[in-house]
């Protein structure tokens, strides 16, 4: 793919991989850019160690690799990778299966058109974090015995998977947090109801500082949700045949024990 001198230039974070194997793969580049936010363990973005990669960075660009390509991650804010996307400079974008995305963007299919989780990078579980002083029980649908709208929750912006579905229940959400810390903070100041985190984020914050770990996990997780490599909606038959290629490759790949995040530390439960 032609790229123009304004896609992959020094402001842009990129790193490609190039193993032994490489000798008959195709010189043709695939791009995926990648939100430059961290979602550890799956996505680091650690600006001054750009060769430290989070999981489902690593199995994205080894699916690439074993497609026949030379791939390379551009990390950029979400907007910017829209826009490189729908000018062609970037080939994937790494997001979650939800929201606006399923109707913009172009996602893995199974047999009954449904999103393939089995060609899935990561699965991301949001889990509700309570205070040990404000019991709340989550029923798949309401916080028993409180209407959503007089609940203010917490969460860490921007994160689509967690304030997307927040919205949808008719939760009130403070998003102004930036990291899923700053957001466990907040709740134990009260200055939040209850928190929805990314697991994987909160057993890093617990192993971080302990004294989180008096806070509470609701035994039923809010939602999960899957990030993908998506394209774009329509696309040339040989573009779409890489794509293809490099979802089948992250569904032979993804239960490698590389590639799947390790357990850590967690909060109590009720």
């Amino acid at each position: 793919m032609v790229r123009s001198k304004s896609s992959l230039i020094a402001l842009v974070a990129c790193v490609g991989f190039i193993g032994p194997a490489d000798a008959q793969r195709s010189d043709a580049v695939w791009t995926v850019c990648v939100p430059n936010m961290p979602v550890p363990p799956f996505i680091l973005n650690i600006p001054e160690q750009p060769e430290r990669l989070g999981t489902a960075e690593l199995l994205a660009l080894a699916a690439v690799r074993a497609s026949g390509l030379r791939g390379e991650l551009a990390h950029l804010p979400p907007a910017r990778c829209r826009r490189l996307l729908e000018a062609g400079e970037a080939d994937a974008l790494m997001v979650s299966a939800s929201g606006a995305n399923l109707d913009s963007l172009q996602f893995p299919r199974d047999a009954k058109g449904q999103v393939d989780p089995t060609r899935r990078l990561a699965r991301l579980n949001l889990v509700w974090v309570s205070r040990p002083d404000s019991p709340f029980e989550w029923n798949g649908r309401e916080l028993v015995g409180h209407a959503a709208g007089s609940i203010l929750v917490g969460t860490r912006s921007p994160l689509l998977a967690a304030t997307a579905p927040l919205a949808e229940f008719g939760f009130k959400v403070d998003g102004a947090a930036v990291t899923t810390p700053q957001v466990l903070r907040k709740l134990m100041a009260k200055r939040v109801d209850i928190a929805v985190v990314v697991q994987a984020e909160l057993n890093a914050a617990l192993e971080a500082d302990p004294g989180l770990r008096v806070l509470h996990v609701l035994p039923r997780p809010f939602v999960s949700s899957d990030f993908h490599l998506a394209v774009r909606k329509s696309l040339p038959s040989e573009q779409r045949r890489r794509a293809e290629a490099v979802w089948a490759a992250i569904a032979r790949l993804r239960n490698r024990p590389e590639f799947v995040a390790a357990p850590s530390a967690s909060a109590s439960t009720h």
